[in-house]
């Protein structure tokens, strides 16, 4: 700035001038009007926050343009001025600049580079002394700032932002959580991120945030951070965070932004992701009570979710991510403790298991009343499949009946349908009375589904935990409709296929049955159902051999049932072939075991060497409880086991009333892709006129909707059967 002055002096080197000179320069005087305008309007600018914020970003922009900018001692003094520092986040969050925010397919331009470069200053590999000094005064408002970057005129990357914050709540967690609690806007923060719960890295921002994944719970600066994080836990959870999160996952169209890069399903399935993984981490913290609350406090959230699973008319991706929430939440609040294993002491030393309280135990009683109110809505939703419906017909819709004369096609078995059965499973599991809840028309529709989709292995292995559920809880109510209305145990007796074994006894490698056969792709299923159907009915002999309540329902009911009776001793051969080692296979020795361990493909065969056989088998089915576990019915049972001779005579009689007798084997690779097929038509030779759950896939015999044209169905509740050759009345009433 230049001013005039009114000065008159010689110019020569003398004192006296020079004093005259300063003299007069300092007389208010000589100052000219328009010289006091321009220095005010000079001293506003320099006040002016515009301005200022325009000058601290040329002056980042200047230092970002840098190769390697770094922090000096000057930088740090500059950056703890007022304001300074936002502007240099402002770089990584880019509100107001009018550009998208990127996908995974732009291309990198000028800005992103820019921000790049101010996250490495931010969150270094190697954190140094200038930093700290910055972070020390300055993390509460990096933090507030950073996550601007979740409005919608942001233009950042949410991975930026994601390694930035990781690296605050690492250093300084307790000024992070005090950043956002501290300006009353966290629910307005809360919203804003809800909206992008399914672009990456979100979710995973979230449970970093909220669980404190940064710090080992042991660390110092944990403890220090703990009353800063009890605060934050209290604010999302008066924002209502878990109950807004499963609103999310039922419908992500209302709360997030969707676009083509993140679909709703996307949305919906982050955010059950991210509710899951919340809840594994609380239910191990003394402080995961309070968001864990919202579970078992009342049934809004668990409606929310059902609700969700039930209607045919949501996007089934939504649905599946519903009923995965439900599963997760019925298996983790089932213990009272978890397992957690522990690093060992020294890299030497293996890890070492820990005990732990489970945090969402206390909130299982009331999760099962929740679900169980909702029961009967679930079981109608799972019998929704059990119907034709069109071929264009979703996974999630309703079944209906086709219209055409044609034959209906049924829709694959789904993850959706799985779910809804494990729900089902789930809730039996966890109470004892929900299985009498299960309709006649639910377990006739789940035995026939075992046939059906008799490669289903993932079904089988549920539908196995199921019945196993029914016979150990011992209610009598779910097994009689089991066993006496719906049949399961001529079910059983009906379908099972013994394994083919020649005079010497030895195993065949495939069943022989070729395509030309009769009912072929029925009696393939019935050879791709013999696991299931053998683990039921072995489960069966188990559970009324060893138990000491011989006048319970089901012990009584099958004592006096003869076709089971004279099924038993074809399943105890069929089991014993079972139990070989390789089926009886011939396995070529080996200097080397195969796989490691002593006995080749990392088997220990030492493992329970002082448990008999049957033990051991009762123990793979599920029978942990100590004592012995015989396959041999009781003392009191009029059954007798057949030498090996009459089994295997026994076996190949059968094998060849099933077969007709028919030469020939069956190509490994025919059986294969057959096991691979989703579904197939076929027909029964329903010997004897026993009741049946596979005829033809369209006629369902047995299925409760179609008993009108089956000519071999009988009323549900008398028993009355035609036409006559049917077993004895003690089978078809149960009478003991």
């Amino acid at each position: 700035m230049t001013s005039n002055y009114n000065l008159d002096y010689e110019d020569d080197d003398d004192d006296e001038s020079d004093l005259n000179v300063n003299i007069q320069a300092q007389k208010p005087s000589t100052w000219q009007l328009q010289d006091i305008e321009k220095l005010k309007e000079q001293t506003s600018a320099l006040l002016d926050p515009k301005w200022k914020e325009q000058r601290n970003q040329h002056l980042i922009h200047k230092m970002l343009e840098l190769d390697q900018p770094t922090f000096t001692v000057k930088m740090v003094d500059y950056l703890l001025q007022d304001n300074v520092v936002e502007t240099l986040v402002g770089f990584i969050t880019q509100n107001g600049t009018g550009r998208q925010r990127p996908s995974p397919n732009d291309q990198l331009g000028e800005e992103m580079k820019l921000a790049y470069k101010a996250v490495l200053l931010l969150s270094p590999d190697m954190i140094t002394d200038p930093l700290n000094a910055i972070l020390t005064k300055k993390a509460a408002a990096i933090t507030r700032k950073l996550f601007d970057i979740f409005r919608t005129d942001s233009a950042g990357s949410f991975y930026h932002a994601y390694r930035v914050l990781e690296c605050l709540l690492r250093l300084y967690p307790g000024e992070a959580f005090e950043g956002l609690t501290s300006d009353g806007l966290l629910f307005e923060r809360m919203t804003n991120i809800t909206r992008y719960i399914g672009y990456p890295p979100v979710c995973e921002l979230l449970v970093m945030l909220i669980a404190l994944t940064p710090l080992p719970r042991t660390s110092p600066v944990f403890g220090l951070s703990s009353k800063a994080r009890w605060v934050f836990l209290e604010e999302i959870n008066k924002w209502g965070f878990m109950l807004n999160m499963a609103k999310v996952v039922c419908s992500p169209q209302a709360h997030c932004i969707c676009d083509s890069y993140v679909s709703a399903d996307q949305h919906s399935t982050a955010a059950a992701q991210l509710l899951q993984d919340l809840t594994e981490k609380l239910s191990l913290e003394d402080t995961g009570d309070l968001l864990l609350l919202p579970y078992g406090k009342d049934s809004v959230l668990m409606d929310e979710l059902v609700d969700c699973i039930i209607d045919t008319e949501r996007d089934a991706g939504m649905r599946r991510s519903a009923a995965k929430l439900i599963c997760f939440l019925l298996r983790r609040a089932a213990e009272s403790e978890i397992v957690c294993f522990v690093p060992g002491a020294s890299p030497n030393l293996p890890p070492s298991a820990t005990y732990l309280p489970n945090r969402l135990y206390a909130l299982r009683e009331n999760i099962v009343i929740f679900i169980r109110k909702r029961m009967e809505d679930i079981m109608q939703a799972i019998l929704t499949y059990d119907g034709p419906v069109p071929v264009s017909t979703a996974e999630g819709s309703t079944a209906a009946d086709s219209p055409s004369s044609e034959p209906a096609k049924r829709p694959p078995f789904g993850v959706l349908r799985q779910l809804l059965i494990e729900v089902l499973v789930l809730m039996v599991e966890s109470d004892e009375t929900i299985a009498s809840l299960i309709s006649l028309d639910l377990f006739k529709a789940l035995i026939t589904w075992t046939l059906r989709y008799a490669y289903n292995n993932i079904y089988h292995a549920v539908f196995y935990r199921l019945v196993f559920a029914v016979l150990r809880q011992g209610q009598g109510d779910a097994q009689r409709v089991l066993f006496k209305k719906a049949k399961f145990a001529s079910f059983l007796v009906d379908n099972f296929v013994p394994y083919q074994v020649d005079a010497a006894g030895n195993v065949a490698i495939s069943d022989s049955i070729p395509k030309s056969t009769p009912n072929y792709d029925v009696k393939m299923r019935r050879v791709g159902a013999r696991g299931l159907i053998m683990n039921c009915a072995n489960a069966i002999r188990l559970q009324i051999n060893n138990n000491e309540q011989h006048d319970s329902f089901l012990f009584l009911f099958l004592q006096n049932h003869p076709r089971w009776n004279e099924f038993v001793p074809q399943l105890t051969v069929a089991t014993d072939l079972q139990l070989q080692f390789g089926l009886g296979i011939e396995i070529n020795q080996t200097e080397r075991p195969v796989g490691g361990g002593e006995a080749g493909w990392g088997v220990d065969r030492s493992v329970d060497e002082n448990l008999d056989t049957s033990t051991r088998f009762a123990r793979s089915l599920g029978f942990f409880e100590e004592g012995h576990w015989s396959l041999d019915g009781p003392a009191s049972t009029p059954l007798v086991e057949p030498t090996a001779s009459q089994a295997i005579d026994a076996v190949t009689h059968h094998h060849a009333a099933s077969s007709s007798g028919l030469p020939g084997h069956v190509d490994e690779v025919d059986i294969l892709m057959k096991r691979t097929a989703q579904h197939r038509r076929g027909s029964v030779e329903d010997s004897g006129g026993h009741f049946s759950y596979l005829a033809t896939e369209d006629e369902a015999v047995g299925h409760p909707h179609n008993h009108q044209n089956n000519h071999h169905a009988r009323d549900e509740d008398s028993g009355a059967r035609t036409p006559p050759p049917a077993p004895s009345a003690d089978e078809e009433n149960g009478t003991a």
